[in-house]
């Protein structure tokens, strides 16, 4: 077709060229959901429709070449950044014996099929069966919408998916770098040390570069966007400097730079968003304009290639998760959710392909089958997990009795220095649950005098760059200015009026002769605030810390709010993704063994650790690190756990810890206040 409507095909006017790829972003995965399929495939398929095995709408110059490209590396440091690497340790046995398994398996049997029996190329048969092997988790949305994300088979899931694609992945440079020359013992020789070149630099240099870059850019998210994808680049240019696939420097600058991206932040969702909505898609849209579906309808021998490629690759994965079902005595539910979850195959194996293709390894035979490949597991791996999923969520929410936290959950963000509002706002934002839709509500409290009216519009307009930031993740930002006489009094009324659950407020104490334990604002509202209350004292980017490290007072388990706690402070560290240690005595360590189980259903990612010199407890500042963040749980006094030998906690902080990071907090305890007022009235 030369012509459409007398325009000249391919369009060649760039604004009409961006306009018409615009709408197939936005239609195509709509259509393709309504149709029940993933919407990688809907972009596809537009890919398909506007090149020139289509109707040739389009042609692949300079321009989409280059997008597509940054696209596949997109998509790669996407891969890594999004998994969590705490999963492959809470679940290593497993999880590698999984990776393992779902690796060689596929691997193995893809090579008898196409090698000895369609007769292949060894090395377009080794590169073509490693597509058997990758998996994508396609389907985790299904499981986050039923509430199991942290069920244990995800978790070993988790971690098998990051052996098996970085197995492929490195297959694929192996193979790509051999078609440049002999493979010998000079080229095994220079490969394994451009990886080590490159390992080195990716998972030991780049994390401290990009600390440090965050740490100065931080509030500026703008400039935190470029400098994230500037060093995923650079490793991608360096791979490609080595003689190494560009995709997998994308790929290990994800894995480096996962822990200093919290999961809900304004960073990540600006990541995320852009990477989803434009890279990406241009990426898919490129690979579509290769593939000629019509070579499928030639003659019925490609079809049936196709199917015994498809009825073979899916069937390995399956038999992947029915032999850990033997060896570790998985039920059929557990077992069904991991064949879901792994059978999917779309993110490393659109790279396989590409990269296979631009190699010559791939026809465009293989090409199209790998295409219906993606589209047939996506749908099978869609079907398995959403029915063991509904079945699973089933059976653990029989167990979920925690009915306190269906309560709207209201965060009051107090604010009275301007020097830590970044610091708090942030923490607010990383300590709020997903899901929640409720806004956060920072406060100021004025006197009333001649002066409110301009720290008012000072307040409102410090705030504005959190309100954007706020609605760039869909999330709301709520100022609040209260007239009191007394701090204090304006905290309490905002608490009453809102329904507050949380406060978290700066820390500001100081030892003097007058006052010992606490200033007094914080003094009164640990006393009159019945609400779990975090004092904050973090003067750097929540990001940058390495480790948690939470010590819990004794007998601090039995009050009313301690559940909601520690449910705040594992969800918190999970997002930042740090390695979090507790430290309590025996009677508080049986306790929480069991709460964390109840939120994480397995506690084998978070350490306890059995400790009960509170004497002492100063002295541990000594060996606390600078990237360590230090939180202590604590009773108020007068609750029926409260420590008098631990009275002095605030000071011990104040005086040993002063250059250390750390959050006093102190769990919800309206018996305490509601006994306290009793006895202020005398009844």
């Amino acid at each position: 077709m030369d012509s459409l409507f007398g325009i000249s095909l391919p369009i060649q006017d760039p604004v009409t060229v961006f306009l018409l790829i615009l709408v197939f972003f936005l239609f195509s995965p709509i259509f393709a959901r309504r149709l029940k399929m993933p919407g990688i495939i809907g972009l596809i398929l537009s890919g398909i429709l506007l090149g020139p095995f289509g109707f040739n709408l389009i042609s692949q110059d300079i321009g989409i070449t280059m997008f597509g490209t940054v696209g596949l590396l997109y998509l790669m440091f996407l891969t890594g950044l999004e998994i969590n690497l705490i999963e492959l340790s809470r679940f290593r046995t497993h999880g590698i014996v999984f990776g393992i398994l779902t690796f060689l398996i596929p691997l193995l049997l893809g090579i008898l099929i196409i090698y000895y029996l369609l007769g292949l190329p060894f090395k377009t048969a080794l590169l073509f069966s490693s597509i058997f092997s990758t998996h994508t988790l396609i389907s985790y949305p299904i499981i986050s919408r039923y509430g199991i994300t942290q069920i244990k088979i995800v978790g070993i899931t988790i971690g098998g998916t990051i052996i098996t694609d970085t197995a492929v992945l490195l297959l694929l440079t192996i193979i790509a770098s051999s078609t440049h020359g002999d493979v010998g013992w000079m080229f095994s020789l220079k490969l394994i040390l451009y990886f080590i070149i490159l390992i080195g630099f990716t998972l030991f240099l780049l994390p401290i570069a990009g600390r440090w870059l965050l740490a100065r850019l931080q509030g500026e998210s703008g400039y935190q966007f470029t400098a994230v994808i500037m060093m995923v680049f650079f490793a991608g240019f360096l791979a490609k400097m080595l003689d190494i696939e560009p995709i997998i420097g994308a790929f290990f600058a994800g894995l480096a730079l996962n822990k200093l991206i919290p999961q809900k932040s304004p960073l990540m969702n600006r990541i995320v968003f852009i990477g989803n909505n434009l890279f990406i898609p241009f990426f898919l849209l490129s690979v579509g304009m290769l593939i000629d579906l019509s070579a499928l309808l030639a003659g019925p021998a490609v079809l049936l290639v196709a199917l015994i490629i498809i009825a073979a690759a899916v069937f390995s994965k399956y038999l992947a998760s029915y032999l850990m079902q033997l060896i570790f005595g998985y039920s059929v539910i557990e077992r069904n959710l991991m064949f879901g979850l792994s059978t999917s195959h779309a993110a490393a194996t659109i790279a396989v392909v590409l990269v296979g293709y631009q190699l010559k390894l791939f026809d465009s035979d293989l090409m199209n089958v790998a295409i219906l490949l993606i589209l047939v597991s996506c749908l099978i791996g869609s079907v398995v997990t959403e029915k063991a999923a509904r079945k699973l969520s089933l059976l653990y929410k029989q167990d979920d009795k925690h009915e306190d936290y269906q309560r709207p959950e209201r965060i009051l963000v107090p604010l009275a220095n301007p020097g830590t509002l970044d610091f708090l706002m942030s923490f607010a934002f990383t300590v709020k649950k997903s899901g929640s839709r409720e806004p956060i509500y920072p406060l100021t409290v004025l006197q009333d005098d001649g002066s409110a009216p301009q720290k008012i519009i000072q307040f409102n307009r410090s705030l504005e760059k959190y309100q954007i930031e706020a609605a760039s993740t869909e999330e709301v930002v709520s100022p609040m200015v209260r007239i009191e006489i007394s701090a204090v009094d304006g905290i309490l009324r905002a608490i009453k009026e809102k329904m507050i659950t949380k406060i978290i407020i700066g820390w500001n104490v100081k030892v003097t002769a007058s006052n010992l334990i606490l200033g007094s604002l914080l003094e009164k509202l640990i006393e009159k605030a019945d609400k779990m209350l975090m004092i904050v004292n973090v003067d750097k980017p929540l990001e940058t810390f390495r480790s948690i490290k939470i010590f819990i007072a004794p007998e601090v388990h039995n009050e009313p709010g301690f559940d909601d706690c520690i449910n705040t402070l594992v969800s918190f560290s999970g997002r930042l993704k740090k390695e979090t240690s507790f430290y309590c005595e025996v009677q508080t360590e049986n306790y929480l063994e069991a709460q964390i189980k109840k939120q994480l259903f397995d506690n084998q990612g978070y350490r306890i650790v059995d400790f009960n010199d509170w004497s002492n407890f100063n002295d541990y500042s000594k060996t606390l690190q600078a990237d360590e963040l230090l939180v202590f749980v604590n009773s108020r006094p007068k609750s029926f756990s409260y420590n008098a030998s631990l009275d002095n906690i605030p000071r011990v902080l104040s005086r040993f810890y002063k250059d250390h990071s750390f959050v006093l907090v102190y769990p919800e305890d309206p018996v305490q206040i509601v006994d306290s007022l009793s006895s202020r009235l005398g009844t």
